[in-house]
Parts: structure tokens; sequence; C-alpha cells
């Protein structure tokens, strides 16, 4: 059980850093404009298990997901620079869960 957590945590942790840059950049050309329904869906597929595993972590109370597009509308109200600051929240936090649990051997 413990290395299907350790495997699922660092896929997710891997997956987050990728959409993590690619967010980056976009913020960097627009960093105003709100993203679709498409890549917040996205986003927050990596995101809802990432909190879930940090559930009860210090870090925890800061982690929120990508709000969805408001019926009738195309994109969320989070902009790409939004986006960018929830994802480096999330990546600073699996960092230290990452260095709380894997130097005392994943013992969760």
């Amino acid at each position: 059980k413990q290395a299907a957590d350790r495997e699922r945590f660092d896929n997710l942790m891997g997956m987050l850093r990728r959409v993590s840059m690619e967010i980056k950049d976009l913020a960097k050309k627009k960093p105003d404009a709100g993203l679709n329904a498409f890549k917040v869906e996205r986003v927050n597929m990596i995101l809802m298990p990432l909190k879930e595993v940090m559930e009860g972590e210090i870090s925890s109370p800061f982690l929120e997901v990508v709000q969805e597009p408001e019926a009738g509308k195309g994109t969320s109200r989070n902009s790409y620079s939004d986006v960018s600051i929830i994802l480096c929240q999330y990546e600073q936090a699996c960092d230290e869960y990452k260095n709380k649990y894997y130097k005392k051997g994943w013992n969760i």
C-alpha cells in the first residue's frame, strides 16, 4: 500500500510540475485571461487528489482548487496568474510533504 501511495503521489507531483510550467508560460502571455473549462478540469484532476493526500497537513488550509466556469460562461473566474499562484502553493506543499515522509521511509 505504501509503495502504491508513494507512486501515486510521485505521479501527481510530476504532473503538477509540468502543468505548472505550462500555466506559468501562459500567465506571461495573458496574465489576466481566464482558463477555459477544459484546462480547469485538467488542473483540478491533479489538485483534488493532492489536496486529499495532504489533508491534515499544516499547508492544507492554503490549498484550493481552480474555480469552475460559471454556467453559460466559457472561462473560470481564476486567471492564469491566479492559477499560477495556486499551483505554486501546491508545489511548495508537495515539497514539504515529500521531505517530511520520504525521509522517514514513507510511514504515513
